[in-house]
């Protein structure tokens, strides 16, 4: 259990700090709610990317399969199937929250922040992946304009592959306004 009285910086709470184990803009409830569920969908992302791990122990590779079709079937089910909703709820929750950030801060300091805590990280990481591959295989084919589209991932994955949920999600946070204006007209039964 959490002390109720530590307290964290959470750049979307009015003066920049909340409580511990909050999410701005959420009942004490759906936090906690949301903060277990984090917790849970992590794990399924791991599982994912453990999926198909093999070892070779003893001369032998080791792997689901090893050990028969009920278990590789049921690694297919946990890993190929029930995880892959981690990545769409991870988005969910952002939205959720993305929601209540828009409506209490406003869209010009929501992009403030998110650049700030997204942007600014992701270009970083991106460009130092495209320093070291210029430095290690040459200036991308296609000049400048390629290694702006890799550093951006503008009309592919930016160059630090693992990172494409950020720029997903950035792109979602600049069409937030058009997206929240929508759901307002057409709101769900």
């Amino acid at each position: 259990m959490q002390n109720p009285a530590r307290t964290t910086i959470d750049d979307a709470a009015p003066g920049g700090i909340t409580p511990a184990g909050t999410d701005a803009g959420c009942a004490p409830t759906t936090s906690a709610r949301i903060t277990y569920l984090r917790a849970v969908l992590t794990l399924g992302i791991v599982a994912i990317h453990a999926d198909g791990h093999r070892e070779e122990v003893g001369g032998r590779w080791l792997g689901p399969e090893a050990l028969g079709a009920p278990a590789a079937f049921l690694q297919e089910i946990l890993s190929g199937v029930l995880c892959r909703t981690a990545v769409p709820l991870f988005f969910l929750f952002s939205g959720y929250l993305l929601a209540s950030s828009l409506s209490r801060h406003g869209y010009r300091d929501l992009i403030l922040r998110r650049t700030r805590s997204l942007a600014i990280p992701l270009l970083i990481w991106c460009t130092g992946v495209l320093a070291f591959s210029v430095a290690r295989n040459g200036f991308p084919a296609g000049g400048a304009a390629a290694a702006v589209d890799a550093a951006l991932g503008i009309t592919r994955l930016p160059i630090a592959f693992q990172f494409w949920f950020i720029r997903d999600l950035l792109l979602l946070i600049l069409v937030s306004p058009l997206l929240a204006a929508t759901a307002r007209r057409a709101p769900l039964p």
